[in-house]
C-alpha cells in the first residue's frame, strides 16, 4: 500500500480527506503549530478525529510563530504558509519512503484571499522539486480533492458517516465563533447539503455538523 503524508489541521476540509482515504493508502498524518490562536483546539480536533477513525497520531511540526495579514481573525492569510507545510511535508514524506503529499483545498477556496490554496501551489513545488533535485525528488505534492466544493465534502462526509462534528474550523479560539470566514464556509455547506434532504435525513446530517445545537459544546 503507497504511503502518503496528508497534512490536517483539525478542520473540516483536511479531516475529510483523511477519511475518506482510510484504507486505499497508507496516511501518515502531519500537523504544523505556527502560534496559531486556535492551535489548542485545532490540535485536540484532530487528536480525537484520528482516534475515532482508527489513524495515525499526526506527527506534529512546530514552526517558527507566522503573522496573519487580519488581526480581527476574520479572513486571515498567512504568507507562505501552505508553501511551509508542503515542503516540510516532502521532507517528512522523503524519510520515510512516502510517494506523495496531500493537501486539502477544495474547489471553491477563496483563491483571492488565501492564493496558496489552490492547485497551483502543488503544480509550482512539484516543478520546483523536479527542476533542482532531479530524480532524487521521489515525492508529488497534491490536492486530492481540489475539483470538489465543501457542499460536496459534507455529502461524502454523510455518505461515509465521518465524525465531522470534531472537526474545528474556526480561526479563533475558545470555540466556533460562527462569525469567521471558515466557520461561515463551513455552516453554508451544510445548509446547501442539508437542501431536498428528507427530515430524517437532515437529522442525520445535523449529526455531523459541528455547529449543529447538539455539537455545539463538544
Amino acid at each position: 500500500m503507497n504511503r502518503v503524508v496528508i497534512c490536517m489541521s483539525g478542520g473540516f476540509d483536511s479531516s475529510v480527506l483523511g477519511g475518506l482515504s482510510r484504507g486505499a493508502v497508507d496516511l501518515f498524518p502531519i500537523f504544523f503549530e505556527y502560534a496559531q490562536p486556535s492551535l489548542s483546539e485545532e490540535r485536540a480536533s484532530l487528536l480525537d478525529f484520528c482516534s475515532a477513525m482508527d489513524l495515525r497520531d499526526p506527527m506534529i511540526v512546530q514552526l517558527p510563530p507566522l503573522q496573519a495579514n487580519d488581526k480581527s481573525l476574520s479572513l486571515p492569510y498567512y504568507p507562505f504558509r501552505n508553501l511551509l507545510f508542503a515542503t516540510h511535508a516532502a521532507v517528512y514524506a522523503q524519510h520515510l519512503g512516502a510517494s506523495e503529499v496531500w493537501l486539502g483545498f477544495i474547489a471553491d477556496a477563496n483563491a483571492t484571499a488565501f492564493p496558496d490554496s489552490t492547485d497551483l501551489l502543488c503544480t509550482q513545488v512539484n516543478i520546483l522539486l523536479e527542476s533542482v533535485y532531479g530524480s532524487k525528488a521521489t515525492v508529488t505534492v497534491r490536492s486530492p480533492n481540489s475539483t470538489m466544493r465543501k457542499r460536496d465534502l459534507v455529502m461524502r462526509a454523510y455518505e461515509n458517516n465521518l465524525p465531522t462534528d470534531i472537526t474545528y474550523s474556526c480561526y479563533r479560539p475558545n470555540g466556533r465563533c460562527r462569525s469567521c470566514g471558515a466557520c461561515k464556509a463551513v455552516i453554508s455547506a451544510f445548509a446547501s447539503a442539508a437542501t431536498g434532504l428528507s427530515e430524517s435525513k437532515r437529522h442525520e446530517l445535523d449529526m455531523l455538523n459541528p455547529y449543529a445545537v447538539a455539537n455545539v459544546g463538544q
